[in-house]
């Protein structure tokens, strides 16, 4: 028994660093291309692009653009602080399935051709903390956080569950922006800062929880129409 715990303590580690592929390269390159490592500032080890139940981290130890060459489905995402490079999905499918907690935190997502989306349709949690986004981003997660960066694209999301998005505000939304609650729980933004509305704004609320804009923060804009939908606990300003 003492050797299978022993083997145990081993192998686990390795099978967590296997669940993570960091972007390595320097210069532009391919998603589907030998540019990705199991550890953060490794070299390409040759084992691709991260598949599957993996997750894809992009940070300051590979600032090389990532053009999206193939379609993607993966766990999640994680783009933190230090990566100053552009995620070009180039017209290909982004999809986020997995369990796992998805971050945007920098950096800049592109669509060139504009055809394709971030899209994300799973049951944990999606932050937005700063990227800016020029693709659009659309889909359906148990928690979704707006607490930072720019929109310049459709954002058409749905909080589904019991978990209560919390967002500080910081945000520019360039476009349409559709927020559907249609969990048990609030959707909160604007806490601590405001929020900019530069596209028609819809809220639709089916929770018996609330939507609630400029929670705690004053300042925040809708310059354009404004449509609201409620059948459940309501649409809350302030």
């Amino acid at each position: 028994m003492k050797k299978y715990i022993l083997l145990l303590i081993i192998l686990l580690p390795l099978f967590v660093l296997a669940q993570n592929r960091y972007w390595v390269a320097t210069t532009s390159a391919n998603w589907n291309s030998n540019s990705w490592s199991a550890f953060s500032g490794g070299a390409p080890d040759g084992l691709g692009a991260p598949t599957g139940s993996q997750t894809a981290q992009f940070n300051a130890s590979g600032l090389g653009n990532c053009i999206v060459d193939v379609p993607v489905s993966i766990n999640n995402i994680r783009i933190v602080t230090g990566y100053t490079g552009i995620l070009d999905l180039n017209g290909n499918s982004f999809d986020l399935n997995g369990p796992a907690t998805s971050r945007f935190q920098d950096g800049i997502i592109n669509d060139t051709p504009g055809t394709s989306s971030v899209n994300f349709d799973n049951a944990s949690t999606v932050e937005f903390l700063g990227s800016d986004f020029n693709s659009s981003v659309t889909g359906s997660a148990s928690t979704i956080h707006f607490s930072g960066g720019i929109f310049n694209s459709i954002v058409d999301v749905d909080n589904n569950s019991t978990g209560g998005g919390n967002g500080v505000g910081g945000c520019i939304f360039n476009d349409n922006v559709k927020i559907t609650n249609s969990g048990s729980g609030n959707i909160i933004m604007g806490n601590g800062s405001p929020d900019i509305f530069n596209g028609t704004l819809e809220l639709i609320n089916t929770s018996s929880s609330r939507i609630r804009l400029s929670y705690n923060s004053v300042g925040t804009q809708i310059n354009e129409n404004l449509i609201v939908s409620n059948t459940g606990g309501g649409i809350w300003f302030g």
